[in-house]
């Protein structure tokens, strides 16, 4: 999510611009490194108990393939390659859900506020989802068993990442979508068994002493809440964010999304061949092995706009296609409407994800967190690939179709295509 509804977008680092800690250079250096013997290297990951450990360069990888599966959200892709220099040496451990703990608590965390104001606060936010999680694993009584991402996508990812390792606990092996999304009632989290509440949230000026706790009764009212909290003085629009404490139990008998990083870490490995050949088969293939593509499209990025609505990026992507056909794509932060010039339609929760060339030549996983750079790469070569979700979003796919028949979209009908 970028910013988003205020949703964790808005907050939910989800958007959050971060300061970029390297230069733009360096990024682009780094995001078009050649694979060489790293291929090889790249498939040991190792089984370390109940975890699996992945080296930093491993993580790396994973990155990029949880760029793609932010379907254009999940925060800038920049700055959550900035970010991603802070996981440790070490690596990450990632646990599979099946695996938990059935009495410790697995908690949902991650970083509100605006993009702006986030962006001058890292350190911040970072300490007060710490105390965040601390606060609801006092108040569950159980001992903290593992961090649950709040979605894929570039940045909000690395942030659950960086927040397990600070609390010496796993990485769950799972996530809210397997995408990006943008609302909290999108996520699964908000449609299983659990409550959302008690919701913690503290302000990264003073993680020691400034916390709120409430009881929303759903995630539209938590979204209420939050920002009616983070607006308060001390808070300065931003805060570190836990809430839907789960038992390892209740984890196991929910319809989470699973398999996040490890997905990630296989689409990771594509996505850097695509990025060292120019080849898009390797993308694509993807998710043809897997049975979830549905189309992808070649061309040439025409126009990027952006505009800041109620707390929401309205996005628009247009596409000059090679064959002569137009594409247009349809955003609130994460994409949710692809259309072509033909009829051909393609609706969230399907994924629309895109890869497209820097000034170096090379393919980036960009999104519409880093709209500075999209309009300055108009003209330039783009690939996007459409998919399918995991089957829990076409479950809840009532929750995208409410947004959809809303401004700007105005649509109508059903998912399309179908489950």
């Amino acid at each position: 999510m970028k910013k988003s509804k205020f949703l964790f977008k808005t907050a939910l680092l989800i958007a959050a611009v971060f300061v970029g800690l390297v230069s733009c250079d360096k990024d682009e250096a780094f995001e078009n490194e050649t694979e060489t013997s790293s291929v090889e290297l790249d498939l040991k990951a190792r089984n370390v108990g109940a975890t699996t450990h992945y080296t930093k360069r491993q993580v790396k990888t994973m990155y990029q393939g949880l760029s793609i599966k932010g379907s254009g959200g999940g925060g800038s892709y920049q700055d959550g390659l900035n970010l991603l220099n802070r996981i440790s040496n070490a690596g990450l451990d990632v646990q599979n859900v099946s695996d938990v703990d059935n009495s410790k608590i697995y908690i949902v965390a991650g970083g509100i506020g605006s993009p702006a104001s986030v962006a001058q606060n890292i350190d911040g936010v970072l300490n007060a989802i710490e105390s965040s999680v601390g606060t609801l694993v006092n108040i569950q009584g159980r001992q903290l068993g593992g961090i649950l991402s709040v979605e894929s996508g570039s940045l909000n990812s690395v942030i659950a990442m960086l927040i397990s390792q600070r609390l010496n606990v796993p990485l769950i092996n799972a996530d809210g979508a397997g995408r990006s999304v943008p609302e909290l009632n999108n996520l699964s989290y908000a449609h299983e068994a659990y409550t959302i509440a008690p919701m913690v949230l503290t302000a990264p000026a003073n993680p020691g002493s400034q916390i709120s706790v409430s009881n929303p009764a759903n995630a539209v009212q938590a979204e209420t809440f939050i920002r009616n909290i983070i607006s308060q003085p001390g808070y300065g629009n931003i805060g570190g964010l836990a809430l839907w404490a789960q038992t390892g139990s209740q984890l196991k008998n929910s319809q989470i999304v699973q398999n996040t990083f490890s997905d990630a870490f296989t689409l990771g490995r594509a996505t850097k061949r695509t990025i060292s050949t120019g080849n898009t088969a390797y993308l694509d293939n993807f998710f043809r092995n897997r049975g979830t593509f549905i189309s992808s499209y070649d061309g040439t990025l025409s126009n990027f706009t952006e505009q800041t609505v109620q707390g929401l990026d309205e996005v628009t992507i247009d596409i000059n296609l090679n064959d002569g056909r137009a594409l247009r794509i349809g955003a609130l932060n994460e994409n949710l409407l692809l259309k072509l010039s033909d009829g051909t339609i393609v609706t969230a929760p399907n994924l629309m994800s895109y890869m497209i060339k820097d000034n170096t030549g090379k393919f980036v996983a960009f999104n519409n967190g880093d709209p500075a750079k999209m309009r300055s790469l108009i003209g330039k070569q783009i690939h996007v690939v459409c998919s399918r979700p995991a089957s829990r979003l076409y479950q809840i796919g009532n929750t995208f179709l409410d947004i959809l028949s809303g401004p700007p979209f105005n649509y109508h009908g059903g998912v399309v295509p179908p489950q």
